[in-house]
């Protein structure tokens, strides 16, 4: 995996819940949903691991959890559904594992079907097709080169904050009509309403993002820089995949021989991205700038 150590971002509600359950007795119940939850991301960034992509933070949520990517995420649609799969895989399997071992009786049968619910239950919910869920990461890996990473996101996520409004609507219904609290769907809704909210992490605003964030985090007038090097055929699209949101970027470009033909910075980059878009070169942005 790319550049770290990345951070890990607990929900307070994550939090709020997990006390509840073992306020009320239910350890093992809390102890199963965590190891349940815990494999799950373990899932994504193991498969992560295996790609050169730097990661900002990992937020835990209590229905899942958030890859951040430090960079921009144009391009990167493919390969973040490859992740997202891996999440509800690795749940599925976990459900098979604990219905192989339950006939055997080496475990308490009722602890037993409590993990399978459980991983069925954050499996399935976790590939409803909407952002920020790994069906809807999956799905835009689908639709991504048909609309673009920008238009796929962004369907994607409308989809989840109309879900999440029905489904916090619905519990609140619920709620009235049998005269007691539905908080689970309320707070599932919310979760996905306020998660979707916040965008996919795709398209020109998160260049954008990326490359002024360097100079708004400089209360000093000092900060760190980062060099990287590319050859003149490089897009746009694969230096995205190398720009992180805490440094300022230089770019030496050269030729295949290895001879230095000049530098990019940053403000060089932001004009080449929007006049040339993410498949334009490097050599093409230094043309340009002349």
């Amino acid at each position: 995996m790319g550049p770290g150590p990345y951070r890990i971002r607990i929900s307070p509600l994550y939090i709020a819940l997990l006390a509840l359950w073992v306020a009320g007795g239910y350890l093992t119940e809390a102890a199963l949903a965590l190891i349940s939850l815990a494999c799950h991301e373990l899932a994504h960034l193991y498969v992560l691991a295996g790609f050169d992509i730097p990661v900002e933070a990992v937020e835990l949520h209590p229905f899942g959890a958030v890859i951040v990517y430090a960079g921009p995420a144009e391009g990167l649609a493919a390969t973040d559904g490859l992740v997202a799969a891996a999440g509800p895989l690795q749940s599925f399997l976990l459900a098979a594992v604990a219905t192989f071992l339950e006939p055997l009786g080496w475990f308490a049968p009722d602890k037993l079907q409590l993990l399978i619910q459980l991983n069925l239950l954050l499996a399935c919910f976790n590939l409803i097709p909407v952002w920020p869920l790994d069906g809807g990461r999956v799905v835009r890996a689908w639709l991504a080169p048909r609309l673009g990473d920008a238009a796929a996101g962004r369907a994607l996520a409308r989809a989840g904050r109309l879900v999440g409004l029905l489904t916090a609507v619905s519990g609140v219904v619920a709620s009235y009509t049998l005269a007691r609290p539905a908080w689970v769907p309320v707070l599932i809704g919310l979760f996905l309403w306020r998660a979707a909210g916040r965008g996919t992490g795709a398209g020109r605003e998160s260049v954008l993002r990326t490359m002024t964030k360097a100079r708004r985090a400089l209360p000093h007038g000092v900060g760190a820089i980062a060099h990287l090097v590319a050859r003149h055929d490089t897009t746009m699209r694969q230096l995205l995949r190398r720009l992180r949101g805490d440094r300022y970027h230089l770019v030496t470009v050269i030729d295949a021989g290895g001879h230095q033909l000049g530098t990019l910075t940053e403000d060089d980059l932001h004009r080449a991205m929007m006049d040339l878009g993410i498949e334009g070169t490097v050599l093409e942005a230094m043309r340009r700038r002349q």
